[in-house]
């Protein structure tokens, strides 16, 4: 009877550290691409990211439909237009409704506290959009601001290495490359 008391116990511990050492981090992702005309952006601000920092593991997941454009138009209806043409026609969100990363790096890059320098964080891991994973590396930093340590991230991704399909009048102008920005506050 005590060796079942004593297993749960050692049981819940272990459960009770592993849903310690895993935060859900506060984080926004932008997105540019570069276009003779014009740079257009979007953003979202509802990201979810999760690192395990005495694991070294890191997940992230943006839901596509959450991805916003403003102020890349005049108009707020034109930025419209693109958000339903980014959901609807190259991100096909109904058959493809999330983007998301699983990675690793080294637990003792994000051993710091919020005195020190930018460090480097090298991390490596599998990046799905449209359905197609792929696995990446990308050096990521910590910094400081407002006190508080970020995790910063630039990651350039070909649409066309995804599977998404861009009109090649379009295709001429923009999108053939994206730059996905990151920022979290690691707590």
């Amino acid at each position: 009877m005590n060796y079942k008391i004593l297993i749960i116990s050692i049981l819940a511990l272990i459960i009770s550290t592993a849903v310690i050492a895993k935060h859900k981090l506060p984080t926004q992702v932008l997105f540019s691409v570069q276009a003779p005309a014009k740079e257009i952006t979007g953003a979202c601000t509802n990201a979810q990211v999760w690192i395990d920092k005495e694991q070294g593991k890191i997940q992230a997941s943006i839901t596509v439909d959450s991805i916003t454009f403003k102020n890349n138009f005049t108009s707020e209806d034109m930025n419209g237009v693109i958000r339903e043409r980014f959901r609807t026609y190259y991100m096909e969100s109904t058959n493809y409704p999330n983007i998301s990363f699983t990675g690793s790096f080294h637990p003792d890059s994000l051993r710091l506290s919020v005195n020190d320098s930018r460090q480097p964080i090298q991390i490596r891991g599998t990046l799905t959009i449209h359905g197609i994973s792929k696995t990446i590396a990308i050096t990521a930093y910590t910094d400081v601001k407002k006190g508080k340590r970020i995790l910063k991230a630039t990651i350039p991704i070909s649409p066309v290495s995804y599977g998404i399909r861009i009109p090649s009048y379009i295709g001429r102008m923009y999108f053939k490359e994206v730059t996905i920005h990151v920022e979290s506050i690691l707590q």
